[in-house]
């Protein structure tokens, strides 16, 4: 998806397109990817290290395979930022997502999910609260997403 939003930020797309191209870069919250790997976690280095039976190689091609795939994107949205502040923003959007991600989905609903609230499994087997979420993130989306290209920062 981060590459499908990178196409979306092109020249000749339009300011609607760009802003699509821009929300799906950060939404798969590149910063978070980057610095699991460095500390050899996330998914890629887990998914890796099962295939590999090898930590350290797992760790240095999850993390350069992300990196790879990262770079040029976040290079593209940053050049996107009309700003004098460019740099300023391109950290907020590049590292506030993980921190959302860390206080409410591990934080807040995690601990909601360990004291049974909302737990019960229903749509495709994720507990309702999993399901509530995603409508509610679903909903923001839809509530901003005619406003999101006029973010240009100028």
């Amino acid at each position: 998806m981060i590459w499908a939003g990178t196409i979306l930020i092109g020249q000749e797309k339009t300011d609607r397109q760009k802003a699509m191209g821009f929300s799906l870069i950060f939404a798969n919250i590149p910063f978070a990817r980057i610095l699991t790997a460095s500390f050899g976690g996330g998914d890629e280095v887990w998914g890796l290290n099962l295939l590999l039976k090898n930590h350290p190689l797992a760790w240095t091609i999850g993390l350069l395979s992300i990196l790879l795939i990262t770079i040029i994107p976040l290079y593209k949205a940053c050049k996107l930022i009309e700003n004098k502040r460019k740099i300023g923003w391109f950290l907020l959007f590049f590292m506030l997502p993980t921190f959302i991600d860390l206080l409410l989905i591990l934080g807040v609903m995690n601990t909601l999910l360990e004291k049974g609230i909302l737990s019960d499994y229903w749509i495709l087997g994720s507990p309702i609260l999993v399901t509530v979420w995603t409508i509610f993130v679903a909903g923001l989306f839809l509530c901003t997403k005619n406003n999101i290209y006029k973010l240009n920062y100028k």
